[in-house]
């Protein structure tokens, strides 16, 4: 039948007594019954709880090839742990890095070149590269919905640019549809997770 556990420090001061190793009991009835009457009253007693390093210290001499395993294999997940972070921090950078030349091929060097003559050329090449990033942002599997969202934006942006009615536009309207669609399903989606809001419907 298990022992009942006593209150408060008084716990520690049984645990104390009953220690299976003599040096680290009690010297003496004396000395149990100075710390017990220390506990009642409130007042720090000597008696503590086994540390964890003390427990692993006897576990270690109890079953040394169970406890050398635990350590490796507590070592290894330590060192598995931070190669793990240090990958994910590096494919968040180069994400981001990625996130952020998408929205300048967008924004800034397709609106520097704005209707000046001669440049469809290079507004072309520009839309083609924005398209490669738009896709392989879309392909991370990320749960960010405000990420999702601007993404949604950007192909609507790249929509407009390649084939937006009644403005211009670089007449690739079969690649405007498929943008509008990406985009589309993208504003759905996080419609659908609980994270929309009137001008994610509007968008």
């Amino acid at each position: 039948m298990p022992r009942r556990r006593l209150p408060g420090d008084l716990e520690n001061v049984a645990g104390m007594a009953l220690r299976s190793e003599p040096e680290r009991r009690y010297a003496s009835a004396g000395d149990l019954a100075e710390d017990a009457a220390r506990a009642v009253n409130g007042y720090p007693v000597r008696a503590r709880p086994d540390s964890l390093a003390y427990r692993a210290g006897r576990l270690m001499t109890r079953r040394p090839v169970e406890a050398a395993v635990a350590f490796v294999m507590t070592i290894a997940l330590i060192a598995a742990s931070v190669v793990a972070y240090r990958q994910y921090s590096a494919a968040r950078q180069r994400f981001n890095e990625v996130r952020s030349v998408a929205n300048s091929f967008l924004f800034d060097v397709y609106d520097a070149l704005g209707d000046l003559p001669g440049t469809t050329q290079a507004r072309l090449l520009v839309a083609q590269r924005a398209q490669q990033y738009l896709d392989t942002l879309a392909s991370d599997r990320s749960s960010d919905f405000a990420l999702r969202r601007e993404l949604a934006a950007s192909y609507v942006k790249l929509g407009d640019i390649l084939g937006r009615p009644w403005a211009a536009n670089l007449g690739d309207t079969a690649g405007a549809l498929a943008n509008y669609h990406k985009a589309v399903a993208m504003f759905a989606m996080v419609a659908a997770s609980g994270h929309g809001d009137a001008g994610l419907f509007q968008e």
